[in-house]
């Protein structure tokens, strides 16, 4: 897209290059072609900026996604074929790729060793776990607390809620002496509401399985304790009805899925704070655990001479706020300070942020697509930062969707009584160019109803399997579309060959690519036989 093909806000968004600046961007806005226009302008002599034009090094790009490339192409049109080739050079990365290049420009002043180790989530993760071993080790023998704390919760839920609760302090920028284990209302009903945020995901997931008697009791049990659990009163009985109604809700011994062990370990944390409210002994002991855990965590690395990613965030931190010159370096090198994807942003990166701004902070993002946690994330620094920054652009205008579409989803996503009430409105930005094309007066959403006679829900989902396939057959039987043209998406993976032998029923060939690992693959079976 060239600029003379971009919306008035994409315009906006591009030219203002000077000064702080948030962008709300919406799904399929093009705020990636925003992001790269923006780049090349700042650099054009024509920018209007009073230190244009900038050069290649002088921008800082944080984002989550691969976007040199598209940086390069956009430069090369808008500035010069000599400029692209200089992007390589550019400041693009993600957060923690940019503390890695601090850090090793500035090896004397971060304290770290030349030749240091670079952990990846494999290599910090087997790290984490002798850290844990060597922390209850040193504790089990010489205090009674902590050996009621092992015995009563395992080894195993201990180590993954301590080295969550030791990743999440450290994302909120807050050293491991810092970690408190929550010992009052207002903390257990931050867990509570956690947890029961988690077991609705769940219980979705559960409607998607086989209804043996076993999942329709537990499900019946998880639908019972989120009920009851959401009226609670958060008040001085609020541990003891906690404790209560602990025994209801479990999770199912079935195949891990991310909402099982989401809700698993919200449900684990709220009982061991809930227990460690009720006993002091178990809470003292609690917080004597997360404290040697970080401890073991942190000689280890050393020793071995490693940094994980929030110690290169850490490490830069300290870097731009203990040395001055440093951090003023850098602060009157970038004209301009990007960050893509802002709402999936923590605490901890904004302290990276801090030392480098002055008055030329562009975010952009979207609270509501803040669905993944990524790295402990937080949306409130989304919403207090756009909210600190005040000059906001929205984009609007969406330019994945045929406008049928887009209607629908407005109607729907616009009751504020089912959905929350943020919603941004999408305009259609695209009415042409469609690579399938379909008959004009051919509706764009379909409502397939499927009348059930008091059948139980997995029959329900083989009636429903059974309606998709008819009418996939209809629409290829009748020309309008090849079997390549269709996806269908469902909630979980778990039920997809229900829907696949459906289609083969009716004579579609089909590709799954999903429900099942790559050894228990249908066609890795065929290949292997």
């Amino acid at each position: 897209m060239t600029s003379k093909r971009m919306t008035d806000a994409q315009t906006a968004a591009v030219n203002q290059v000077e000064g702080d600046l948030a962008i709300s961007a919406g799904a399929g806005s093009g705020k990636t072609t925003v992001l790269a226009h923006r780049f090349a302008t700042a650099m054009s002599t024509t920018a209007n900026a009073s230190w244009a034009p900038a050069a290649v090094d002088q921008i800082l790009t944080i984002t989550f996604t691969k976007k040199a490339e598209r940086v390069r192409r956009v430069v090369n049109t808008e500035v010069s074929r000599e400029a692209g080739r200089r992007v390589g050079e550019a400041w693009i990365s993600t957060f923690h790729t940019f503390c890695g290049r601090l850090v090793r420009r500035h090896l004397l002043e971060s304290g770290v060793e030349p030749g240091f180790l670079q952990l990846d989530e494999v290599g910090a993760a087997s790290i984490a776990a002798e850290a844990f071993e060597a922390a209850c080790a040193g504790l089990y023998e010489e205090d009674e607390d902590t050996r009621r704390l092992i015995d009563r919760w395992g080894a195993s839920t201990l180590n993954a809620a301590i080295s969550a609760a030791h990743e999440n302090v450290r994302a909120m920028g807050l050293s491991p002496a810092e970690i408190k284990v929550p010992n009052d209302n207002a903390g257990l009903a931050e867990l509570l509401a956690k947890s029961i945020e988690a077991a609705v995901v769940y219980s979705a997931e559960l409607a998607e399985v086989k209804q043996t008697p076993s999942v329709a009791e537990r499900a019946a049990g998880l639908s019972s304790w989120c009920d009851a659990m959401s009226v609670c009163p958060i008040d001085d009985d609020l541990c003891a009805r906690i404790q209560e109604r602990a025994a209801e809700g479990g999770t199912l011994r079935m195949k891990s899925s991310a909402a099982r062990d989401d809700y698993r370990c919200a449900r684990e944390a709220l009982e061991m704070a809930t227990a460690a409210v009720a006993d002091p002994g178990l809470y003292s002991a609690m917080e004597r655990l997360l404290r040697a855990y970080a401890e073991q965590y942190s000689a280890i690395k050393q020793q071995r001479g490693a940094l994980d990613f929030d110690d290169l965030q850490e490490r830069a931190v300290s870097l731009l706020t203990d040395h001055p010159g440093v951090a003023e370096q850098y602060r009157s090198r970038f004209r301009m300070l990007m960050v893509d994807e802002f709402q999936d942003t923590n605490d901890l990166q904004m302290r990276v942020l801090n030392p480098l701004r002055d008055d030329n902070l562009c975010i952009v993002g979207d609270e509501r697509q803040s669905i993944y946690g990524f790295r402990y994330a937080d949306v409130k620094v989304f919403e207090r930062i756009r909210t600190e920054l005040g000059k906001a652009i929205e984009l609007a205008e969406n330019f994945r969707s045929h406008p049928g579409v887009m209607s629908v989803v407005n109607e729907m996503f616009s009751m504020p009584h089912l959905f929350d009430p943020r919603f941004m409105k999408l305009a259609a930005g695209r009415t042409a160019g469609w690579k399938l094309q379909m008959a004009a007066e051919a509706p764009r959403v379909e409502c397939l109803l499927v009348g059930l006679d008091a059948v139980n829900i997995e029959a329900a989902r083989e009636v429903e399997a059974e309606h998709i396939a008819k009418r996939v057959a209809e629409l290829v039987s009748e020309g309008e579309l090849h079997g390549e043209d269709i996806a269908i998406l469902l909630r979980s993976g778990g039920r997809a060959s229900l829907y696949a032998r459906a289609l083969e029923r009716c004579g579609i060939p089909v590709l799954v690519s999903a429900g099942a690992s790559l050894y228990d693959a249908r066609e890795t079976g065929e290949i292997l036989s």
